[in-house]
């Protein structure tokens, strides 16, 4: 099932990682026809038909850019970039998050964490590591703690593909940070034990 975003906040699968909308719902104006199409797109995601669930999400992103609805471009961008990412169309993908930067900056509407997790994603899909880097970083920083997990496990992966220990720590001490330390459930029992 890939979950994709309700407003501007959601989760979703992308091909085997699950990628984390961040920010609370952003205000827009009410546009029924619009809302429609994402919720149809919704459906289908939901139902894992992400053929369809793309074609209402390109559908969603036409209308966003004709009614000039920054926020509604964001929401549509980022599911229709995650619908072709878990398809394995990294190549669409990007090409969608270059669209939906391109139409966010012409109205003058912030890139956020999310837009940059999937573009990170979908660039260390295509084997370049190095461009995502940056995606990815932006990602990790986030307030959003589930969406900062997501990003830490695509950047450790990225470590350990390029042999890059340093990634893998940041990764890592992100992940404490955000969960705690982890102890092996024996090793409060064992602790005791020595006492």
């Amino acid at each position: 099932m890939i979950r994709v975003r309700e407003g501007a906040r959601g989760t979703l699968m992308a091909a085997v990682l699950v990628l984390t909308a961040c920010g609370g719902p952003a205000a827009r104006p009410a546009d029924p026809s619009l809302d429609q199409t994402m919720q149809v797109g919704r459906d289908a995601a939901d139902q894992s038909d992400a053929a369809e669930a793309e074609r209402q999400y390109a559908a969603a992103f036409t209308l966003a850019l004709a009614h000039d609805n920054g926020s509604g471009l964001r929401d549509a961008g980022y599911n229709l970039a995650v619908v072709q990412l878990a398809q394995g169309h990294g190549a669409d993908a990007l090409a969608t998050l270059a669209r939906t930067r391109d139409g966010l900056a012409a109205r003058n509407v912030a890139v956020d964490p999310g837009l940059e997790l999937v573009e990170g994603a979908a660039l260390h899909e295509q084997g370049r590591g190095a461009e995502a880097l940056p995606h990815l970083s932006f990602a990790l920083a986030s307030s959003d703690p589930a969406l900062s997990l997501r990003a830490a496990l695509i950047m450790a992966r990225l470590g350990d593909e390029q042999a890059r220990p340093d990634l893998i720590d940041t990764a890592h001490a992100r992940a404490t940070a955000l969960t705690g330390p982890k102890q092996h459930p024996g090793a409060a029992a064992q602790a005791d034990s020595l006492e």
